[in-house]
């Protein structure tokens, strides 16, 4: 049975009674879901983007803190959304220690940065991304903040 259909080619076939086209089923398969493959990237990319612009003016977090959560933020993957990598590999990328890692870590995910869980004590972490409106709100207002103290600044030199 398998050799009446040739599925990998487009062209005629004369293998049953009757002349058919064949169609090239992997790409009729794939070309949609490629599409919607791509369109998945493009939004994962946006939001690990949004995350990282988030974090990146979080004034409270340390400047080391918050290379560490793009390091993670780097390591994520797309399909499931959880990065495996271990703070051994995070330290030595960056050229920082370990300790560094675990303690900046940790003030990200005090600062409901991150989120991670241990399946068992051999295992790498799997951290998370987390982006709270809490977050969203309290940098957007920080940066208002700041942009209405430079306008102030800026209309007291003309003044002058």
């Amino acid at each position: 049975m398998a050799d009446a259909f040739h599925v990998t080619r487009d062209r005629q076939t004369d293998n049953s009674d009757h002349a058919a086209k064949v169609v090239n089923i992997n790409r009729a398969t794939i070309d949609r879901p490629a599409a919607e493959k791509r369109e998945a990237k493009k939004t994962f990319t946006s939001e690990k983007l949004t995350w990282i612009n988030h974090l990146m003016m979080d004034h409270r977090q340390q400047p080391i803190a918050r290379l560490v959560g793009i390091a993670f933020a780097q390591t994520i993957s797309e399909d499931t959304k959880v990065s495996k990598t271990s703070d051994r590999v995070i330290a030595d990328r960056l050229g920082i220690s370990v300790r560094t890692v675990i303690t900046s870590r940790q003030a990200l995910r005090d600062g409901q940065w991150l989120a991670w869980h241990k399946p068992n004590p051999r295992a790498a972490n799997r951290t998370k991304l987390v982006l709270t409106e809490k977050n969203i709100s309290s940098v957007e207002d920080h940066q208002i903040a700041l942009k209405d103290r430079r306008d102030f600044k800026a209309s007291e030199g003309r003044r002058r």
